[in-house]
């Protein structure tokens, strides 16, 4: 294997020199730029995001991904200008964060994904402005912050005891990898940043032992049919190769990619990268996902609580008789 800060280097510079992109997450390959101190900055690409989030379409939350790492690893980068961190911090301040907020939205809070992006944007967002009132909620960051934690440890813990219901997508996992590495890199509580660390130990071990020469190749709990088609369709292959030495580089904007190149404190276990790079004939692995809707309560599931019942609507449950 390439040693894994060589391979980091490696997607940061393919990153920087892409071509920037537009819409919720075309500004990541930005990060990359900035990790290189390599110049210039396309802020235009970056209000394009922005204008995303303002507007509260769907997907909203992915763009959080990289709006967090951005406040947090490059808050005075003099690459930056004031004015778009002005305009950057404005966005943070007036988002709805949850469904329970007032405001129309386009966005989707319930699946599995979303659930953790949007409780992962709350948590980081509150943490950073911890004194000053989020108007559309009127909570201060403190008070987001303490709505935010419970979700974030409930959601972890649930996924340690029963899996995923969107179980080893080659195209979710990325969205749910990347506000886990944002949390582990960024939570000032070490139980949240523990906890993250150690889920995405188990994902990635998920990936190495599913997957075949950089390609997730399993059994996925969502996914589409261009995720399937061809190598460059599966979202993690670009993180394979920077995780395992495996896959390819194909997304320059890739969530969870971008992330774990730019991270300095999470790295994919040693042991993980050697698994994934060991390749006997046969292999058998064994993986319990999701639960039944028989046994909610005895996992602390209650259909009644607004909090508890949300792995009920990650899991698609809402339509149980």
């Amino acid at each position: 294997m390439i040693p894994y800060e060589q391979r980091k280097h490696a997607f940061l510079k393919y990153s920087a020199q892409s071509t920037p992109g537009g819409g919720r997450t075309g500004f990541l390959s930005q990060l990359c730029r900035l990790e290189l101190s390599q110049g210039p900055i396309d802020e235009d690409c970056i209000r394009a995001a922005l204008e995303h989030i303002n507007n509260r379409k769907d997907c909203a939350d992915f763009s959080f991904v990289g709006l967090m790492r951005l406040c947090y690893q490059y808050p005075q980068h003099s690459l930056l200008s004031p004015q778009l961190l002005e305009e950057i911090h404005s966005t943070i301040l007036n988002f709805k964060y949850w469904v329970d907020e007032p405001g129309h939205d386009l966005m989707f809070f319930w699946t599995e994904n979303h659930q953790i992006l949007f409780n992962t944007a709350e948590y980081l967002a509150g943490q950073l402005f911890p004194t000053k009132t989020f108007p559309n909620a009127n909570l201060t960051g403190a008070q987001h912050m303490e709505k935010a934690r419970v979700k974030i440890l409930n959601w972890i813990n649930l996924r340690a005891r029963i899996g995923f219901s969107e179980w080893d997508s080659n195209c979710y996992y990325d969205e749910h990898m990347a506000p886990l590495i944002n949390l582990a890199d960024f939570a000032a509580d070490p139980t949240i940043a523990n906890a993250a660390s150690k889920l995405l130990d188990v994902m990635f071990f998920d990936i190495a032992v599913d997957s075949f020469n950089g390609v997730f190749a399993t059994s996925h709990g969502r996914t589409y049919p261009r995720h399937l088609l061809k190598e460059e369709g599966d979202a993690l292959t670009t993180t394979q190769k920077i995780a395992f030495d495996k896959g390819t580089f194909t997304s320059a904007n890739s969530m969870t990619a971008v992330s774990l190149a730019t991270s300095y404190r999470y790295r994919v276990p040693e042991i993980i990268q050697q698994v994934a790079n060991h390749t006997p004939e046969e292999i058998t692995n064994l993986e319990r996902h999701s639960f039944d809707v028989e046994n909610a309560e005895a996992l602390g599931i209650h259909p009644n609580d607004p909090i508890t019942a949300m792995p009920m609507w990650a899991a698609g449950m809402f339509a149980d008789r």
